[in-house]
């Protein structure tokens, strides 16, 4: 069974521990291009649109591909 929606959306506000901005600023920086894989670096990119779409956070503020990915990111 998978976990709710309203599971995935604490789980992932947990897991991502930077602001937009910081992400933004990580995204930026050469060095992140060395962190991981190209896939790490979309889906970094992804999770910023989401925090920047929404941030406070509010649940009715993501639509279902936002959940969809936040999926991914907590799994």
């Amino acid at each position: 069974m998978s976990p709710s929606d309203a599971d995935v959306l604490a789980t992932f506000r947990a897991r991502v521990n930077m602001s937009a901005d910081e992400l933004a600023a990580w995204l930026d920086d050469p060095e992140s291009a060395h962190a991981g894989t190209g896939v790490g670096l979309d889906s970094g990119r992804r999770i910023l649109a989401i925090l920047r779409k929404n941030p406070k956070g509010d649940p009715k503020g993501y639509d279902e591909e936002d959940v969809k990915h936040m999926r991914k990111v907590v799994a």
